[in-house]
């Protein structure tokens, strides 16, 4: 429910101003009873706002009402509280007389309020999500979509996790975006695995529906660095692979250039009729003391 300002009690100087009410004089205050379990102070912001003060039901709130933005802007929330009981309450604004440094004025101007007694619901999100296949290359930042040799798009992968540090580029210390342009074998799909993601550990949850899903993730060991190639050290392990899926080991600690057969080779795990936990199926990659975890791809699909 939304009603103007001239619905609100106003106490004090307060002025007419384009359907609503503005003051800056210390003291002056404007409150509205209403009944609901949240509620909206709207105001129109001005690069000569100031400051107010909130009370819900009497008590004053722990935060500043700033009515200061470098251009006008109406009906905006100045103020706002949620989670209250369901029933009768009071909100008032008290104008300051103040404002911050870089406003040319103290003016609170009020336009109405919004309120609700919306009781809603809370959902665990299950039967919320998708049922189709997903299919992700890590590190991929092209925008257009891989297309794999049987025809399905492969997107790249962005809503995933990886703790790397405080202050850290993500991007450049856990993706691998620069394209491997050498043969990647043991698939039909090389551009799969030219590209990744790593770090000592790093997961992603996949929003999906109702059911039971197959998941496939696709790893190669595909060390590039200049090093690496002048000292000829191809054959060094780098990364160990303990996989979980929604806390349960589907993997344990595996050496992916061994079990791939060599490094630039393919290797693929496969889990069947995994079943969502919370509208939702975790994919957990570790690595080991010694190496980091990779992936560079990921296909959910319905089983089936």
């Amino acid at each position: 429910v939304q009603v103007g300002a001239d619905k609100l009690d106003f106490q004090g100087d307060w002025q007419p101003f384009d359907g609503g009410r503005q003051s800056s004089t210390e003291g002056a205050s404007a409150d509205y009873r209403f009944t609901g379990n949240q509620v909206r102070v709207l105001g129109t912001v001005d690069a000569d706002g100031g400051w107010a003060d909130a009370f819900i039901d009497g008590q004053k709130q722990l935060t500043v009402v700033e009515c200061w933005n470098p251009t006008r802007r109406r009906n905006q929330p100045i103020f706002i509280k949620k989670g209250l009981s369901n029933g009768p309450h009071e909100v008032k604004i008290v104008v300051r007389g103040a404002k911050n440094t870089i406003s040319k004025g103290a003016v609170v101007r009020i336009d109405g309020v919004q309120f609700s007694n919306a009781a809603g619901s809370v959902s665990d999100g299950v039967g919320e999500g998708p049922t189709s296949a997903q299919r992700m290359v890590f590190g991929y930042l092209g925008r257009d979509p891989i297309i794999d040799s049987q025809g399905h798009a492969w997107l790249p992968a962005t809503e995933w996790v990886v703790r790397s540090g405080f202050s850290m580029d993500t991007v450049d210390k856990a993706m691998w975006t620069k394209r491997r342009s050498m043969y990647i074998g043991n698939t039909k799909d090389e551009e799969l695995y030219r590209y990744g993601a790593h770090g000592s550990e790093f997961w992603v949850n996949l929003t999906v529906g109702p059911g039971k899903y197959d998941l496939r993730l696709k790893f190669a060991d595909t060390p590039l660095t200049a090093w690496m190639e002048r000292e000829g050290q191809w054959d060094r392990v780098l990364h160990d692979d303990q996989v979980f899926v929604n806390g349960k080991e589907i993997m344990p600690p595996t050496s992916i250039s061994k079990e791939a057969g060599g490094i630039f080779m393919a290797v693929d795990k496969e889990v069947k009729d995994v079943v969502p936990e919370h509208g939702m199926i975790r994919v957990h990659f570790v690595g080991t003391n010694k190496h980091e975890a990779c992936v560079q791809a990921l296909e959910l699909v319905p089983s089936g």
